[in-house]
């Protein structure tokens, strides 16, 4: 699987632990899917919201990590139905899938 990355501002949504792998076997490029983290069809935490998308960019600007496990992303499909992150059924907020130079 690939990591998720904030297309806009370059924050790793999900996935620290896959590039901590690639990293240890000295992986230079990695498969990466750049999300418009902003999208609205795009949820944090819906059951929590204590966490919010500002949090989330603004904790790794600042490079002050949150808890491991502390957020769950999840997006809507076209019939505003939730699906996990890695579902692949129809949903918006995707850009694109390339693999990133580390």
């Amino acid at each position: 699987p690939s990591i998720i990355v904030c297309h806009k501002t370059l924050t790793m949504i999900d996935g620290h632990h896959r590039l901590s792998i690639f990293k240890h076997f000295n992986k230079k490029y990695i498969p990466t899917l750049f999300i418009d983290y902003k999208n609205e069809d795009i949820i944090v935490n819906n059951n929590n919201t204590n966490i919010s998308k500002e949090l989330v960019i603004n904790s790794a600007k600042s490079n002050i990590l949150l808890e491991p496990k502390s957020t769950s992303h999840h997006i809507y499909d076209l019939n505003k139905n939730i699906l996990g992150v890695f579902s692949k059924s129809g949903y918006r907020g995707m850009s694109y899938k390339i693999f990133s130079k580390f």
